[in-house]
């Protein structure tokens, strides 16, 4: 049997892998390199983290704006967020300043209550922490 036959399709829509608080890129390691195939990551320090040049962003809302900057200045249309701890409260903020441009929300290790979304259309997410903790919204 041809194992390209078994790959599923490539999905153009990208993913960003967002790190946790004082993590780096290399957190990602082992997780990037079982997704890459099939898709298109982007796996990079936050501002201040890693080998980031720069100041670290003073809060995760100047983080989301700055992953949004990031997908318009890239030219992406609409992204896949992954975050890690702290990485999880930026995806979920930016997806609430720019829903348009989010896809799906892989959350993992989220510690908090959160309502995310405009007024009208808010929805309350209750997230569990712990090692096994992840929480998918598609």
């Amino acid at each position: 049997m041809n194992p390209q036959a078994q790959r599923p399709p490539r999905d153009d829509v990208p993913v960003l892998m967002l790190h946790g608080f004082l993590g780096c890129k290399e957190d990602w390691h082992t997780v990037a390199t079982t997704l890459q195939s099939g898709r298109r990551l982007a796996v990079f320090d936050l501002p201040g983290h890693g080998r980031s040049d720069g100041p670290a962003l003073g809060s995760i809302g100047q983080m989301a704006d700055w992953i949004v900057a990031l997908l318009e200045a890239a030219g992406v249309a609409k992204a896949t967020l992954v975050g890690h701890s702290m990485g999880s409260l930026i995806a979920l903020q930016a997806a609430s300043r720019a829903p348009e441009r989010i896809r799906s929300l892989v959350l993992v290790g989220t510690v908090f209550y959160a309502c995310a979304g405009a007024p009208e259309t808010r929805k309350k997410v209750l997230m569990f922490s712990g090692v096994a903790s992840l929480l998918v919204l598609l």
